[in-house]
């Protein structure tokens, strides 16, 4: 299932200053940051993927053999991945995915107390757009 939270905050200041971030190549940082991505879209309340190289290896696009030339950068004790009982994760990720879900949920409540409060009938879920504008609406 997709992550209800369609984006995560990219501290590009944190990201250019890192020095785990730094020391690794173009090729790694752009892995590295596949894989932040794909973690944050298919995790419900922990970031993380399995610890499978074929796997891992398929969702990246990659050869398995390249995913394991890259890996050894990414996850272990100098890296910017940790690896426990058969997943992979980013603990900032983690915290960043709950502090996202503690604020979806706390303005939820409110425009549900709000709606309550005004009287007005709450909105029919519908599927998203993808910040596509719907047939014959035009331009600001």
């Amino acid at each position: 299932m997709a992550n209800p939270l369609p984006y995560f905050k990219f501290y590009t200041r944190d990201w250019l200053s890192d020095p785990k971030v730094r020391a690794l190549s173009y090729e790694q940082r752009g892995v590295y940051h596949e894989l932040l991505a794909l973690m944050w879209e298919y995790s419900k309340d922990i970031c993380h993927l399995p610890d499978d190289d074929a796997k891992l290896s398929n969702m990246l696009g990659l050869t398995v053999k390249k995913w394991q030339s890259i890996r050894k950068y990414l996850i272990g004790k100098d890296g910017v991945l940790t690896a426990h009982d058969g997943m992979i994760t980013n603990n900032r990720l983690t915290a960043e995915h709950a502090e996202a879900k503690q604020t979806s949920s706390e303005r939820s409540r409110a425009g549900k107390a709000g709606a309550k409060k005004s009287g007005a009938k709450p909105a029919a879920v519908g599927k998203r757009t993808g910040g596509r504008r719907s047939e014959g609406e035009g331009r600001p």
